[in-house]
């Protein structure tokens, strides 16, 4: 940066010693042009970074009471216009009071009381506001606001306590997979039967709940879908640690000085978080060990980074990450794996395991996710079929081949990244026969210019359309259908054509190819089309339950593409691309829109690119428009400003100079 302007922010500086460590960087390269934004939420520390440059410290103020109660209705009904009633308002006006116009106590007080039954509501809220106590609305300092999130942690349930304590495994800033954490959830043991429901719809349960309580936060969204999380604020992660801490719930491992505190202590959970090669002996400590995950970006010679797997013979979850890049040729032996007899959930992220030619008996074993390259048998090899009677979820690496056997999988509920092209007709015959199956991805990526290929698709594609029968019939709720692009060639699409009758249960339908049927259970669809006629659309606006549609249109003929009034009635996030056409959206249309993200391509000799309408859409919180000329975008400005709440809807217009290259 020497030389030149700057902004940076960094958020949440935790002690002065972490300032000192960095500002030294910002004081070599500083010129007059350039700012620093700092946050923390000690005073010390905001002087110690004020006067390396002469800044200001900006003390943030409290909400008024107009915001506060704004936030807090809305948090607890959906809507800040909401009109208690007048013994509802005076508990919430106390309540107010005490939250001392702290934008976290607002929110976690409030998702709080969101959660409680309505029969006895009020009671329920005044058992609330009296535990609050009255020091945050004199002092609202960290000590107290922690007070206020233990408020909100014993209110769980033993179930949401140990699902939630179960975040301390993964290190501070990261992006936790969805279904990583449900699957590790239900390994362990934390979700229990009730009611003959589900195990994974506990699971889904217990997790939009931690969301709905606002102890973790969407970090990542796919298909409309959260698909990752994170802890909602520092004080709840600091809240997370303190409580694991107590209970001897999580041990992370980050130095050698953290192995000698919890040498003579029984370690339950152990989160290896270092690249400074193998830390932990073999102890007595390390025999109930429940959950190993490791993460790195090192591999040491002899693959020493990683403990020795044997270490932990009680272990029910193994999550070894191992990405990054490595001068040598060092690798991991994954063969004790065939003595956890308890190990339930497997996940292999990295280039350097050596895989044995079987994994023994591991008749518990639920889920396995292989994330790799190399030479891997699945099923006949590496996870032998006769030993695999509980495996629910499989997830194999692109290139993986799937051996002989598929068939013996009758619990299999996830088949993930399955290479058509590695696959034998038997296998793809087989398919039909997983009748719990509810989530097939299919990957294509056959390269052109084999005629043998061509007639051994064939056969496949045709297996392919029978098993696909059969399992519409059955549970299948999620097909996904991957086509490489390039230099590989489109597979014969005809096979989809003969599904029939479709699907009774299919919910996710993502082609990757030019394709489409009707299913009135769809709710996530990407579809990729030629041509969009008025007769297309119509068909697609009318699917009653579709929440989320990606749509490619490569030509619209009509040059015009026309949303109804009675289009889309439960859609909550469109992504549109074209090319040269009209938008209009007449009102009624998309009720509950609240994601709009529109990528217009392509040059017409008389520009008819407009956006029509988009001022009916009452619900809607986030624009992002990319374009290929400039004057989309004045079209699509004025049409936003004609919107009632502009001002309330975070908007992106922005210029994409290849979008017509990779999209004609």
């Amino acid at each position: 940066m020497d030389g030149s302007q700057f902004l940076v922010v960094i958020d949440d500086i935790a002690s002065i010693e972490t300032w000192n460590s960095i500002s030294g960087a910002f004081v070599e390269t500083w010129n007059s042009g350039s700012r620093i934004i700092t946050t923390t939420r000690r005073k010390d520390v905001a002087n110690a970074c004020c006067s390396s440059f002469h800044g200001i410290v900006y003390k943030m103020k409290p909400l008024g009471w107009t915001d506060s109660r704004s936030l807090f209705f809305r948090r607890i009904y959906g809507s800040d216009n909401y009109s208690p009633e007048l013994e509802e308002l005076i508990i919430a006006i106390d309540i107010l009071k005490k939250c001392g116009g702290v934008p976290l106590a607002v929110v976690v007080i409030a998702s709080l009381l969101a959660s409680q039954e309505e029969v006895n509501k009020l009671d329920n809220w005044l058992k609330i506001k009296y535990s609050m106590g009255f020091e945050l609305e004199r002092n609202p300092n960290s000590k107290w606001m922690k007070h206020i999130l233990k408020l909100s942690y014993n209110n769980l349930s033993s179930d949401l306590k140990t699902c939630f304590l179960y975040l301390h495994m993964y290190p501070e800033n990261y992006n936790i997979m969805k279904k990583d954490l449900m699957r590790q959830w239900i390994a362990e043991g934390f979700i229990t039967q009730k009611d003959n429901r589900d195990l994974e719809d506990i699971a889904e349960s217990y997790f939009s709940d931690l969301i709905n309580r606002s102890l973790i936060k969407p970090a990542q969204f796919k298909h409309g879908e959260v698909v990752s999380c994170r802890v909602v604020h520092n004080l709840f992660l600091d809240l997370i640690v303190e409580k694991s801490t107590e209970e001897n719930f999580v041990t992370v491992i980050r130095t050698h000085q953290d192995c000698l505190r919890r040498h003579n202590f029984l370690i339950r959970r152990l989160s290896y978080q270092s690249n400074r090669g193998n830390l932990i002996q073999a102890s007595e400590s390390l025999h109930q060990v429940r959950s190993v995950i490791y993460f790195g970006d090192r591999l040491h010679q002899r693959g020493e980074s990683l403990p020795h797997l044997q270490m932990f013979e009680a272990s029910r979850v193994l999550h070894l990450r191992m990405e990054g890049y490595f001068p040598f040729r060092a690798t991991y032996d994954l063969s004790p794996v065939c003595n956890l007899f308890q190990l339930r959930y497997l996940k292999l992220e990295g280039n350097r395991f050596q895989f044995p030619d079987t994994s023994g008996e591991l008749r518990y074993l639920q889920v396995v996710d292989i994330k790799c390259s190399g030479d891997l048998v699945l099923v006949g090899g590496f996870l032998s079929d006769a030993c695999l009677p509980s495996l629910r979820h499989l997830r194999t690496p692109w290139n993986a081949e799937l051996g002989r056997g598929i068939n013996r999988l009758t619990s299999i509920r996830t088949l993930e990244e399955i290479n058509f092209c590695n696959c034998s007709v038997e296998n793809i015959r087989h398919l039909g026969m997983l009748t719990n199956l509810r989530t097939l991805g299919v990957i294509y990526n056959r390269r052109r210019g084999n005629d043998e290929d061509d007639q051994t698709d064939m056969v496949k594609f045709a297996a392919l359309a029978t098993s696909l029968r059969e399992l519409g019939s059955c549970n299948l709720r999620c097909l996904d259908f991957n086509v490489a692009l390039m230099e590989h060639r489109q597979p014969p699409i005809g096979f989809l054509y003969s599904w029939f009758p479709p699907p009774q249960f299919l919910q996710k339908f993502h082609p990757h190819m030019i394709f489409f049927f009707r299913v009135e259970t769809l709710t996530s669809l990407r579809l990729i089309v030629d041509k969009l006629e008025g007769d297309d659309m119509r068909v697609l606006t009318r699917l009653p339950c579709l929440a989320y549609l990606d749509l490619q249109a490569i030509e619209v003929p009509g040059m015009e593409i026309i949303i109804d009034s009675v289009s889309f009635s439960a859609l909550k996030e469109l992504k549109l691309i074209y090319k040269s056409s009209s938008l209009s959206i007449e009102p009624g249309a998309m009720p509950k829109l609240r994601i709009m993200h529109l990528i217009v391509f392509g040059h017409a000799e008389q520009d008819t690119r407009s956006l029509v309408g988009i001022q009916h859409l009452h619900n809607l919180e986030d624009v992002i428009i990319t374009y290929d000329y400039n004057n989309v975008m004045v079209a699509f400005r004025e049409a936003l400003d004609r919107h009632p709440r502009v001002g309330s809807i975070q908007v992106y217009i922005g210029a994409s100079p290849k979008a017509s290259q990779s999209h004609s």
